[in-house]
């Protein structure tokens, strides 16, 4: 599953877990991503990889961002309603 995300500049997603395995894409701006402690500064073309269980935030930097996430299995709260998946 692909997700597809717009952050205002200076927002950020807190510290989080979940079961799904997750790869994130910047495609426009940058982000501090910090995965199981360990930060590093994302821009266009950079990922990172948030394995199942795994403790992770995101805070977006000034310009703002745009960033794609793959899922796996799919997030069924992602999914349109009348959608099993």
């Amino acid at each position: 599953m692909m997700t597809f995300f717009n952050f205002a500049p200076g927002s950020s997603v807190p510290e989080h877990a979940h079961p799904h395995d997750q790869i994130s894409v910047v495609v426009r701006g940058r982000a501090v991503f910090t995965v199981n402690g360990e930060k590093r500064v994302l821009g266009p073309g950079e990922g990172a990889l948030m394995p199942g269980g795994v403790p992770h935030a995101v805070q977006i930097l000034d310009e703002g961002a745009e960033i794609w996430d793959a899922w796996a299995p799919p997030r069924k709260e992602y999914l349109p309603a009348g959608c099993e998946g």
